[in-house]
């Protein structure tokens, strides 16, 4: 794809940004009342892409009635996440993605410009079309099947794919093709969205992998069957 294409596609979306509906509506969670926001975009689109450009204002704590995958295109910001109570910060090249009625607040990055590419799915077409993508990943699933069963949730998605260039090179498209408003835009998109899921459970499993501890039961299978002609019970036990 051409750079100057996309960087007008990119342009388009962030000036089409402001134009959607950020209404926030009062949302009753666990006895007390938080803001919310619904579906920004029309209601006969499934999948809306926008494109926020920080301007350093610290957000309000909110919630969502829809899925959100939020791609940090260039530079870092955090998130107050009410589920730990503290703030995350999320770098370049990072995703950071969040069910229906999870809470969290965007705080302000010291004038740096910060890009971020969000993928923003009606809950019922997700449930629909894309939940049984994932369910070659039981976590995954779960996380994701978990607004369909609870009334709300407090969980986000939180990691720095460890092969990224696919999903960049996707969210490019899917960016391109919304910027262009083609009367078929929503047709191409959710093979787009489909595929850029499947990527992201292959990413999310491999970066899962990578996170668990290694169990001393395994160190010390490891050691056996590396040291089998000269290991003994002494040295197993170090483990």
């Amino acid at each position: 794809m051409g750079t100057e294409q996309l960087q007008q596609a990119l342009y388009s979306l962030q000036e089409r940004f402001d134009s959607l509906n950020w209404t926030l509506y009062d949302s009753a969670v666990k006895g007390h009342t938080d803001k919310e926001y619904h579906w920004p975009g029309d209601e006969t689109e499934d999948i809306l892409i926008v494109v926020h450009k920080s301007n350093g204002v610290r957000e309000a704590f909110h919630r969502h009635d829809f899925f959100f995958f939020n791609y940090t295109y260039k530079g870092n910001y955090e998130s107050l996440s009410q589920a730990y109570h503290n703030k995350i910060e999320i770098r370049e090249g990072e995703l950071y993605a969040g069910q229906p009625q999870a809470g969290h607040a965007l705080f302000a990055h010291d004038n740096h410009e910060t890009i971020i590419i969000g993928v923003l799915i009606q809950k019922q077409v997700f449930f629909r079309f894309f939940l049984p993508l994932l369910s070659n990943d039981s976590k995954l699933f779960h996380f994701f099947l978990d607004p369909q069963t609870t009334s709300f949730t407090d969980e986000f998605i939180h990691f720095r794919p460890q092969d990224s260039c696919e999903l960049t090179h996707l969210l490019e498209m899917m960016v391109i093709e919304y910027a262009s408003g083609r009367i078929d835009t929503q047709s191409i998109l959710r093979p787009l969205a489909i595929s850029f899921l499947a990527y992201l459970t292959r990413e999310y499993a491999a970066a899962g992998k990578q996170k668990e501890p290694v169990r001393a039961s395994d160190k010390v299978i490891a050691y056996l069957n590396t040291h089998f002609d000269a290991a003994s019970l002494a040295d197993a036990s170090r483990f």
